[in-house]
């Protein structure tokens, strides 16, 4: 639990936990809502962002109680906004339509898509980038600024501490103006700093252009069976691409279908699915490791995924190129369990990532391990050591799902004592689909 000091006279600290702290405030806003009503208030709706996990919900429902408040309901911030918003303007449920609710925090940036309907609201969908906020607008800003000083007097700005907060605040005074007004002029006095710039509209949009076009996930393909590979990383500048080696990852596949995800989760099954192709005519060869097809994977200006596949080194038959174009952002069905992470603690979801991570490590050692043993090592093995690897392969081949990564480390120290017979061998990793 976060710990906040607090000054309490000559007796020293005293600790606060968090709903105790926001208790402090609520305990406020209740009183500033009782002199406006003219009336006792003992109920409340509290609003919590949409992602808070259950702890967090529970915690703000204790800092209600230690307020003072019946907390009657949690309301997701969204939701709230869209109640508000049609309140605001006297519509009935009558009116159908869609919502949109845009919430541009200082860390986390949210978009909502609300229906009105006769049955009420409806939350169509979520959707939001973590890692994109009003903070990164305002660094950009100071940074700018902070450049732009420093070529004209070769001082650093940020190298102020003294007088860098109230510089800090003098420049977000400035992008507080730019939302109603195409200037905003920054001045600012200080002992022998003088700092005087004008900022248009037009020039901060072009030093937060970056942000603009790199709100996305990563993108990725699946490989077998169901780990996501990234081939263009998350926030990559656009036009942004990405290429893939890819490997047959069963014994005589004459076909590769690809398929598409966007997120940031090991595993496809917890990112959105973006669109699939199939790659026909391959030589139907036992399966070895090597390069096969290349995946080349682009995104235009306007945010649009094109993918193509191409066999390599003759080991296709026909040779032709199959392509499949695809929206960012466009939901899918199959794309459902990409929502699954909502609400909860991020810990936890990224202590499962690495759990998985390392099932797919260990799983990848095992079958180059049994597809070097194979190709290389096969004929002059014993009968009892091919049979362990076939039975490594068709094992492998045949999973729908992971199991432990001791199970697979189990596997590969047997493999390791065939191999340590003829000299080790090449330790390569690459992907197989």
């Amino acid at each position: 639990m976060a710990v906040a000091w607090f000054e309490k006279g000559p007796d020293g600290k005293q600790t606060f936990s968090p709903p105790e702290i926001s208790s402090l405030l609520l305990k406020d806003m209740k009183r500033i809502a009782e002199a406006f009503a003219k009336s006792q208030i003992e109920d409340a709706a509290t609003t919590v962002p949409a992602h808070f996990s259950d702890s967090q919900r529970e915690a703000t429902r204790e800092a209600g109680r230690l307020a003072g408040l019946n907390v009657l309901q949690l309301l997701n911030e969204p939701i709230a906004a869209a109640v508000a918003y049609i309140h605001q303007k006297k519509l009935e449920e009558s009116c159908a339509r869609n919502i949109m609710v845009f919430d541009l925090g200082g860390d986390t940036l949210d978009v909502s898509i609300i229906a009105l309907e006769s049955g009420g609201l409806l939350v169509r969908e979520v959707k939001g980038d973590s890692d994109l906020g009003g903070a990164d607008f305002d660094n950009n800003l100071i940074r700018h600024v902070a450049e732009q000083y420093k070529r004209e007097t070769g001082r650093d700005l940020l190298a102020e501490k003294k007088i860098f907060p109230r510089v800090r605040e003098t420049i977000l005074m400035a992008k507080h103006t730019l939302s109603t007004q195409d200037e905003a002029d920054i001045e600012f006095y200080s002992g022998d700093i003088d700092l005087n710039q004008s900022i248009p509209r037009d020039t901060f949009e072009q030093i937060n252009e970056e942000l603009f076009r790199n709100a996305w996930r990563s993108i990725g393909v699946m490989v077998s069976p169901g780990e996501m590979i990234v081939v263009i990383p998350k926030n990559t500048p656009l036009p942004a691409s990405g290429e893939l080696d890819v490997k047959c990852a069963y014994d005589y596949q004459e076909a590769i279908e690809f398929k598409l995800y966007q997120g940031e989760r090991a595993s496809c099954r917890d990112n959105q699915f973006l669109g699939a192709f199939m790659l026909t005519g391959f030589k139907p060869v036992a399966a070895h490791g090597k390069p096969v097809a290349k995946l080349v994977v682009t995104v235009d200006n306007d945010g649009i995924i094109r993918a193509s596949a191409v066999a390599v080194a003759k080991n296709h038959e026909e040779g032709r190129i199959e392509t499949v174009g695809v929206i960012i952002g466009r939901f899918s069905m199959d794309g459902l369990d990409a929502t699954a992470d909502e609400g909860r603690d991020w810990r936890v979801v990224q202590e499962e990532d690495e759990e998985m991570k390392a099932e797919f490590k260990a799983r990848r050692k095992l079958l180059y391990l049994a597809w070097e043993l194979r190709e290389k090592r096969f004929g002059k093995m014993s009968k009892p050591e091919r049979s362990l690897v076939t039975q490594v392969l068709e094992w492998l081949q045949s999973e729908e799902s992971y199991p432990s990564k001791r199970t697979y480390e189990d596997k590969t120290k047997k493999l390791r004592a065939i191999q340590a017979r003829f000299g080790g061998g090449s330790g390569r990793f690459s992907f197989a689909v």
